[in-house]
């Protein structure tokens, strides 16, 4: 009778927990539809949201056996906004970047096929800089938050030409890119165009067997992954902010080693938004670079040179030393310079008289 008792328990529990389980295929649904179906599928969780705040975002993907959470995530993507999950049973789901306007439309290549993940980047005509940006979904179709009238909008993805539209609408309907190749030292470079795969919270993009192999660096590398923007010497996660740099398992301290690293040694490359437990609160979004074998192990040497002139003369030199042995890192830097300044002199001249007598 107990034994019977226990049987009759797992199968309550297995079927609970079943219960819980999302599978689901969206097709171009907006995220507050999206997340008002996944409220109707659980009893565990209350699902708090603004239904205007999120009507712009589209929802196109396929959800498999997966749980609450993680369902949550995947409809979320990389769009702007947060998942926050309080007490034991409350979620909220929130725009990050609270604004009335939405850049709309859809990317597609040279086939009419859907571009996803495809870079969406909005700068300020007069000089560049990012202001904003997100990609596109499995469906081509992207919603970035922005505030200014007129903006410089950039469409940018591996194997394609990069695409500059000066708007000032919000809606700008299909945006065709062309397939472009790669000139690198002269050389005209081919090969497959990376893949990529977003798991749960995380994009992935290979490297390895792949274009992306001929880039240079790590440097390159990472200005040619979705979500990743460079800005000055660091790097930004598009609508998340700094992100914290991983190689392999190692947090990297010195963003200059990425120059080290060359681009085919790299196998794949990993943009984690939203951060789980094992990351500090604190902490918005991590990339974590994945080699072929580990990496780092030894000495390291890099040296950087760079001079001016004009009114004079200046010469500047680094060398960075690394050394790596098991979990032993020791770093040292030398720098030196040498400046010389032209000083410009005027001579007057003063005539004296001179008297002979």
């Amino acid at each position: 009778m107990n034994r019977l008792s226990f049987i009759l328990l797992l199968c309550t529990i297995a079927s609970a927990a079943n219960a819980q389980k999302i599978t689901r295929n969206f097709q171009d649904v907006t995220l507050s539809d999206a997340l008002k179906y996944i409220q109707t599928q659980t009893t565990n969780y209350d699902i708090t949201f603004i239904y205007n705040e999120l009507e712009d975002f589209r929802v196109t993907t396929h959800i498999q056996n997966k749980s609450i959470p993680e369902a949550l995530d995947q409809i979320v993507g990389f769009y702007p906004v947060r998942v926050v999950k309080s007490g034991t049973n409350e979620i909220y789901v929130e725009c990050i970047h609270k604004t009335d306007r939405h850049l709309t439309g859809t990317i597609i290549d040279e086939q009419g096929q859907p571009v996803a993940y495809a870079n969406v980047a909005i700068l300020n005509p007069a000089d560049s800089t990012l202001l904003s940006g997100g990609v596109s979904n499995e469906s081509g179709y992207f919603a970035v938050p922005y505030e200014q009238n007129r903006v410089l909008v950039r469409f940018s993805y591996v194997g394609y030409k990069t695409i500059y539209r000066l708007c000032e609408k919000s809606v700008l309907g299909t945006i065709r890119m062309k397939p472009d190749n790669y000139t690198l030292n002269g050389v005209v470079v081919q090969g497959e165009r990376p893949k990529v795969v977003l798991q749960g919270n995380s994009l992935m993009m290979n490297v390895e067997g792949t274009v992306m192999e001929r880039m240079g660096t790590a440097e390159d590398v990472l200005t040619r992954v979705p979500m990743i923007a460079k800005r000055g010497e660091g790097y930004e996660i598009l609508g998340k902010g700094t992100p914290l740099i991983y190689l392999n398992n190692r947090k990297l301290t010195d963003l200059n080693e990425l120059r080290n690293i060359q681009s085919d040694f790299i196998r794949s490359v990993e943009v984690i938004q939203n951060p789980g437990a094992r990351y500090d609160a604190s902490v918005n979004a991590v990339i974590i670079i994945r080699t072929k074998r580990a990496a780092g192990e030894g000495l390291g040497v890099e040296q950087s040179s760079w001079s001016r002139s004009g009114r004079g003369y200046a010469n500047n030199e680094r060398i960075n030393l690394t050394y790596r042995t098991g979990g032993l890192e020791l770093f040292a830097n030398l720098f030196g310079a040498y400046n010389k300044r032209w000083v410009v002199a005027s001579l007057n001249r003063l005539s004296l008289p001179i008297h002979c007598g």
